[in-house]
């Protein structure tokens, strides 16, 4: 007798990808997993399609650990654009996002 296939049941493959993406730890294994596949002789070339990145993204990284040790494969924090709102402004935000209710606005 055989065995019914393996299943997920919660997830979609879509869900669980979008969920490894967001794990730092993650995204530092993989390319370290690259970077130990580069040493064993494997092409960056033939590794794109493996990690679904680019050629250059796999050669960046191998020279990130080179230059930098492993914690140079961690992503950096990125800021983003500076605010246009003064403290006092978001203050003001957000004790009305707290303390009033949408239809007190206009909206149900």
């Amino acid at each position: 007798m055989s065995r019914a296939p393996l299943t997920i049941k919660n997830y979609t493959s879509a869900e669980l990808k979008s969920l490894l993406k967001k794990d730092e730890k993650f995204q530092q294994g993989v390319r370290l997993y690259a970077c130990y596949q580069v040493s064993m002789g494997k092409k960056p070339k033939d590794l794109q399609d493996y990690y679904e990145t680019s050629f250059k993204s796999i050669c960046n990284w191998v020279n990130k650990l080179n230059e930098g040790g492993v914690e140079a494969l961690i992503d950096k924090v990125k800021p983003g654009r500076n605010s246009k709102l003064s403290v006092l402004q978001k203050k003001q935000h957000q004790t009305i996002l707290l303390n009033t209710s949408p239809s007190e606005h206009g909206y149900i």
